[in-house]
């Protein structure tokens, strides 16, 4: 079974070339530019779409990227709008054979300029303005299948289009990994936890080694109590390049922790949290048997969105 996932990024827009925080759009409310005006940042996304209906060529990806226009949905629910829709993009650039598996039988050459179009979904994510707070921020998620995926892509030709076509500036991040990892604390997904000394012990008594080397103390599978979640959530939070983690008395330099996620094993280390990306699991039964049925494939985007929503900030304080 090919693995599929969602990448997830927050984003905001501001004017090119300012610094100020007063020049951060407001998502839900009316822009100009040009002379021309539009409604909030789906008017504009709209015409994104419109400019890439058709497949454009990124010679230096090497990669083709278009945006079906007749898979847009967009709608307005309590609390929040979303868009959805679908992203064919491929790569090209390299040789190779087509075989299939049954007959073992090479059923097409494929050439430097044939690209490999794949379709994948995405989802925009903006909360509503409450009374006089302004959404800033919203979210996007983008589906991967297997090792591909279209964020880098899109966001490069979103970055490109804004600026040219608003005169807007884009900015993505990383949706918080304190949000990702309590979600896979909270569900069970830690297969191992590991407390790490840079230094073995000084006990007189240990004279197997010299007081070089490193220690590590490891628990599999164990189940964490909330106040163990509770902390490893503060320190990813506060995390310093000098942090002393005391458990129990005793002092570690590091905490490593290993989930089962989408088939695969990941570890993360706390002191190396800012480089941590993952890619968040879609169960196997939201995907369609009919292609063009992507109703439960979209429900659970949206629902994932809106779990992530539940712990961010949107508004400008």
């Amino acid at each position: 079974m090919i693995s599929r996932g969602l990448l997830i990024c927050s984003f905001y827009l501001k004017k090119k070339y300012s610094r100020s925080e007063d020049d951060i759009l407001n998502l839900n409310e009316e822009y100009e530019y040009d002379g021309v005006v539009y409604s909030d940042f789906i008017d504009m996304f709209k015409g994104f779409i419109i400019n890439f209906s058709e497949l454009s060529d990124d010679e230096k990806m090497m990669k083709m990227f278009a945006i079906d226009d007749g898979s847009v949905k967009n709608q307005r629910r309590e609390g929040y709008s979303i868009l959805s829709g679908i992203i064919n993009a491929g790569a090209y650039g390299i040789e190779g054979e087509i075989t299939n598996k049954t007959t073992k039988k090479v059923v097409y050459k494929r050439n430097k300029d044939d690209a490999d179009i794949k379709n994948f979904n995405y989802l925009i994510y903006i909360p509503e303005d409450v009374e006089d707070k302004h959404v800033i921020k919203g979210i996007m998620l983008f589906e991967t299948i297997g090792t591909y995926g279209v964020k880098t892509i899109t966001i490069q030709n979103m970055k490109r289009f804004f600026s040219e076509k608003y005169g807007l500036t884009l900015e993505t991040r990383s949706i918080s990994v304190r949000i990702f990892l309590e979600k896979l604390l909270r569900e069970d997904k830690l297969s191992r936890i590991t407390l790490v000394k840079n230094n073995v012990s000084r006990d007189p008594s240990d004279n197997m080694f010299y007081n070089v080397g490193r220690e590590e103390k490891a628990y599999i599978k164990p189940k964490l109590k909330d106040g163990w979640i509770s902390m490893l959530l503060e320190k990813i939070d506060g995390i310093r390049e000098t942090e002393i983690f005391e458990i129990e008395d005793e002092k570690y330099d590091d905490i490593k922790m290993s989930f089962s996620h989408a088939g695969r094993t990941k570890t993360v280390r706390l002191m190396d949290i800012d480089r941590f990306s993952m890619i968040e699991d879609i169960p196997e039964s939201v995907y369609p048997k009919n292609p063009g049925d992507r109703k439960k494939l979209l429900d659970y985007m949206e629902n994932t969105a809106g779990q992530y929503a539940d712990k961010m900030i949107f508004v400008q304080q």
